[in-house]
């Protein structure tokens, strides 16, 4: 499921051409209370520094927070440390963005599998 606000076509677009399985798109197209539904439905949130971050994890939906810049500490989820993980996705360009990603994405998904799995 994709969510977002209606500004973030290019990031949707992106997210469902890149993933590996279907998606449904409701970025933009539901209420703030149909969002708090949804996410309190999810099994595992993966998502940036974000309103719904904060909703997911008032729910205590295990979640894993992309931050690019600011302080995770203080703006991260705040509550169990097991449940909630946080990845720098950092700054980089060229061939190192390249690397970056790739160390990246494996993280992302090697902590999703964790949250998922419980251990």
């Amino acid at each position: 499921i994709i969510l977002g606000g209606p500004g973030e076509g290019l990031f949707q677009d992106y997210i469902i051409h890149a993933g590996q399985a279907p998606a449904i798109n409701l970025a933009g197209k539901i209420s703030l209370e149909d969002l708090v539904y949804v996410l309190d439905q999810v099994d595992l949130l993966i998502t940036n520094d974000s309103g719904p971050m904060h909703i997911a994890a008032a729910l205590k939906k295990p979640l894993v927070a992309l931050f690019r810049r600011g302080n995770k500490q203080i703006f991260g989820p705040y509550g169990d440390p097991v449940r909630f993980q946080t990845v720098n996705t950092g700054s980089h360009s060229g061939f190192q963005k390249k690397q970056y990603q790739a160390a990246t994405d494996s993280k992302i998904a090697s902590l999703s599998y964790a949250l998922l799995s419980g251990s």
